[in-house]
């Protein structure tokens, strides 16, 4: 079907890999042939790729109101999810009104309304989470992006300042600390990697009460060490 220009349609994208739809959307123009959405729908667009594919395009109704196809986008969302389909929408449909602009005001709220939320895990969800990822190594593909996307990055200021109050007081448990001890054990560090790091601190100046905390947790941790031998 045609896409009429300057018209609203209804459309669904299908995976190419297990022909089933993944998604339904109200748009206009070319909005039904842009493959970014949300990252669980970047993660299906991603992964057909890897196979040389490409979601297929299919026009539900074309020609239409921007509140008729509202409309008809919750009712083939609800459709699709009656027949059991898992589909890469976050929402039910029917609230994206095309050229919304939120003002100054309402945008500020949303900022701090964000700021404001934390998700928090019990101890038996983090556990589990923990354990579907122990193990589990990142792609070598995954890895390489991640890479090329950090290389050259410079943080501002401001959000070293915010990384550095959020670590600021922050102590691991007993536990944390002997995980991440036993996740170092057989990973010896490279000869490039402590070449990496000498090269990063040469001409850094530490402040001196950076330089007073490091001195104090030194002569803590020998203390401990002598006592532990008199102990012995």
């Amino acid at each position: 079907m045609n896409v009429i220009e300057g018209h609203f349609y209804v459309y669904e994208h299908w995976r190419t890999d297990t022909c089933t739809c993944f998604y339904v959307g109200k748009g206009h123009n070319d909005r039904a042939f842009r493959f970014r959405r949300n990252n669980y729908y970047n993660h299906i667009v991603k992964k057909l790729a890897r196979s040389g594919l490409v979601p297929e395009i299919r026009i539900v109704n074309d020609g239409l109101d921007e509140n008729v196809a509202l409309a008809i986008e919750v009712e083939r969302i609800a459709y699709w999810k009656a027949h059991g389909a898992t589909l890469a929408n976050i929402t039910d449909g029917g609230e994206g009104v095309s050229g919304l602009r939120h003002s100054e005001e309402t945008r500020a709220k949303i900022r701090s309304k964000r700021a404001q939320q934390k998700i928090v895990c019990s101890a038996e969800t983090r556990e589990r989470i923990g354990l579907a990822q122990r193990g589990v190594p990142k792609p070598m593909e995954r890895r390489l992006a991640q890479s090329r996307t950090m290389t050259g990055r410079k943080l501002s200021k401001e959000h070293c300042a915010a990384i550095a109050a959020g670590n600021t007081g922050r102590r691991h448990s007993a536990q944390a600390r002997a995980n991440m001890s036993m996740a170092q054990r057989g990973h010896p560090t490279s000869d490039q990697a402590r070449a990496n790091m000498r090269a990063a601190h040469i001409g850094k100046q530490l402040p001196s009460e950076t330089r007073r905390k490091m001195s104090e947790s030194q002569r803590a941790r020998w203390a401990r060490r002598r006592s532990a031998g008199e102990a012995q």
